[in-house]
């Protein structure tokens, strides 16, 4: 019989940018041995929006298609085995859509 090890979270999880329609994340990962990252995020309004698969070897990727100026809660895990590191979470928000068209 042998035992699973959780594998240890991700540290330093911030956004480094944001546009009106993504966010930018980055995060510095822990040692160990695991597969992937896993990241999950809502919007404000509680609306379910994606959970999103990174590979190992990157530390950070870009949230996409997301709404103008709303805030997102993300959690981030790390998978090892089919096992979850406890969550590393945040919250990040989208820039306002700039009026482009002239009118008010």
């Amino acid at each position: 019989m042998f035992a699973c090890l959780v594998p240890e979270s991700v540290t330093d999880l911030h956004s480094p940018g944001a546009t009106p329609n993504s966010i930018d994340l980055q995060w510095s990962p822990p040692t160990g041995v695991y597969s992937s990252f896993q990241i999950e995020y809502v919007d404000e309004d509680g609306v379910a929006r994606n959970t999103a698969t990174v590979a190992r070897t990157e530390t950070d990727t870009t949230l996409t298609s997301l709404d103008a100026g709303k805030r997102y809660d993300v959690t981030m895990y790390i998978v090892s085995n089919s096992v979850r590191s406890g969550p590393t979470s945040g919250s990040f928000r989208t820039r306002k859509s700039e009026n482009t068209t002239g009118y008010c």
